[in-house]
């Protein structure tokens, strides 16, 4: 195995700017190729550490990944709590209008008195 080779793999990977499953589809791609299992048994130990290498690289890219996600989903979540609350202000200030009457209404009140 040439440790060259792996290291563009690697580097791909990691500059992938593939959704989850496309980096799923790569990792298994190496995996196959270097798993300690599948691999002749005169480089087995090099296949290891490649294979640790690349679990490793796999795991913090899913990490990012699921960080974006969660982000993404905390910021739509975030939009739309705000968009309640403004609702529920305009709907309270509307109420609060119909029941205290315009400005007008009030100012005239106070002129004629009760």
């Amino acid at each position: 195995m040439a440790s060259n080779e792996f290291r563009k793999e690697i580097s791909a990977l990691n500059s992938k700017s593939a959704d989850i499953d496309q980096l799923k589809k790569a990792y298994r791609k190496l995996a196959l190729r270097y798993h300690p299992d599948v691999c002749d048994p005169s480089v087995r130990e090099e296949s290891t550490r490649m294979f640790i290498e690349l679990q490793k690289t796999y795991v913090n890219l899913l990490d990012q990944e699921s960080q974006k996600t969660v982000s993404s989903e905390m910021s739509k979540a975030r939009n739309k709590w705000e968009s309640q609350i403004s609702e529920l202000k305009r709907r309270s200030h509307s109420r609060q209008e119909q029941k205290d009457g315009s400005w007008g209404c009030r100012m005239r009140a106070k002129q004629h008195g009760p």
